[in-house]
């Protein structure tokens, strides 16, 4: 395998676990939101937060990982 192809390849996995991680962020904290009494609409709006500021930073590391590497 070509060098640029496994960087590839390892970019996409990296990224995929990051998506990923961030879905469980944005459940776990629908989940928390409606448990302690929210509204489904409210809960659903926290959980679109959550994803949105764990995906954010997690493609922010990803940045910064991949120019210093």
């Amino acid at each position: 395998m070509n060098p640029s192809t496994l960087r590839l390849v390892l970019l996409l996995v990296v990224l995929a676990v990051a998506v990923l991680f961030s879905v469980l962020v944005a459940g776990l904290a629908g989940l928390l939101a409606r448990h302690t009494g929210a509204s489904y609409a409210c809960a659903l709006l926290r959980a679109g937060a959550a994803f949105a500021a764990t995906a954010g930073l997690a493609l922010a590391v990803l940045t910064l990982a991949a120019t210093v590497v």
